[in-house]
């Protein structure tokens, strides 16, 4: 795509809430919640923000990685899957809600092109019943994007910003943590879907 990236003061709350399919997850407030690369090497991880307060769990089986994964909330309760599509080109994922099959919600669609991987997901929006999409842009080899509502060249705006803080121990060891600040309104379990989504496009980049 190549737009310019912003910063977390340069981002802007979706005009109506954007709400995949539960309405929690559309803060009142901004949050900054921690990720870290690597976590295939993991079963599962929790997903928690810069206080340690935890939001929410992922969970996968090493013998299917390239298959499922599942999204907790803090009570245990399953509220997405996001499936990787087979040998399908450009590679795309489904994003379930529940723990099965059976109600779709979005899909995503991952593209990798002039050193940058390029992520799309469309989906109603609950609060409006309009057609939505969100874009995630991120360079292969860096760890800082932009999550925008619309297209970034064509007036879309930006909800969510990726970093990587300076002096992550992590970074020292092999898996690097990185930070999402999201907007209030912007659904925070689709943006870290769409985390998910791109932490497995880099996996497979170095393979």
């Amino acid at each position: 795509m190549g737009q310019a990236q912003s910063s977390p003061s340069q981002l802007v709350s979706p005009p109506v809430p954007v709400i995949l399919n539960d309405p929690r997850f559309a803060l009142q407030q901004p949050v900054t919640l921690r990720l870290k690369g690597g976590w295939f090497r993991e079963e599962s991880f929790s997903i928690n923000d810069l206080n340690g307060i935890p939001y929410f769990k992922v969970a996968h089986k090493f013998f299917s990685l390239k298959d499922k994964k599942t999204l907790f909330d803090v009570n245990g309760t399953a509220v997405y899957n996001l499936k990787k599509a087979m040998f399908s080109m450009p590679q795309r994922y489904t994003i379930f809600a529940g723990s099965d099959s059976a109600a779709e919600v979005a899909e995503i669609v991952a593209k990798f092109r002039f050193a940058a991987i390029d992520l799309k997901s469309t989906f109603t929006n609950k609060t409006d019943g309009k057609q939505t999409t969100f874009y995630l842009n991120m360079p292969a080899m860096s760890f800082t994007g932009n999550v925008f509502m619309g297209k970034p060249n064509a007036g879309g705006i930006p909800v969510a910003y990726i970093d990587r803080p300076p002096f992550s121990a992590r970074n020292f060891f092999g898996t690097s943590e990185y930070h999402v600040t999201i907007m209030p309104g912007a659904d925070i379990a689709l943006v870290l879907l769409l985390c998910i989504a791109l932490e497995e496009e880099r996996e497979d980049r170095k393979e």
